[in-house]
């Protein structure tokens, strides 16, 4: 065997296996997903949860972490707000459900506001919208400018 076609086969092996660990990983935390949301806050005219995944979360994870949070929650009128940060770069997911866009609020908008803190872009619409940045430090204040947002 040559050794091309061996690195060839073990660069598939080593995707195969960073596959099943980001699975399992995001199994792990769809497992503790409670005591990731934490408390909510109320925001006047809808409830905020906002919480930062662990580290080496991927945004796409991310996404489904918020949308699977979003589906638990037993309250209505929830704005859901997830971050993470992955080495240089900072990740921001919001989802908004029927009662919270019916005050007004859409996650594209509280997206937008958050995004400041991070030095970010990104879009979405007025149910579910992500995006991200380059200023790590900040997404402690993103998740307060989210909630910011919300209150009005």
């Amino acid at each position: 065997e040559e050794l091309p076609d061996r690195i060839g086969k073990l660069m598939e092996r080593l995707k195969v296996a960073e596959r099943d660990i980001a699975k399992a990983r995001t199994a792990a935390m769809m497992n503790n997903l409670d005591d990731l949301l934490g408390q909510p806050l109320d925001a006047g005219k809808a409830t905020v949860y906002g919480f930062t995944a662990p580290v080496g979360t991927q945004a796409g994870q991310l996404r489904d972490l918020v949308m699977a949070a979003k589906g638990k929650v037993a309250r209505t009128g929830v704005v859901i707000v997830g971050s993470v940060v992955d080495g240089d770069k900072a990740s921001i997911v919001v989802a908004v459900d029927a009662v919270a866009k019916s005050a007004g609020i859409t996650a594209s908008a509280v997206l937008e506001q958050s995004l400041v803190a991070i030095g970010g872009r990104g879009g979405g619409n007025a149910d579910l919208a992500q995006g991200a940045g380059t200023d790590v430090r900040g997404v402690d204040r993103a998740l307060q400018l989210a909630f910011e947002a919300v209150r009005g």
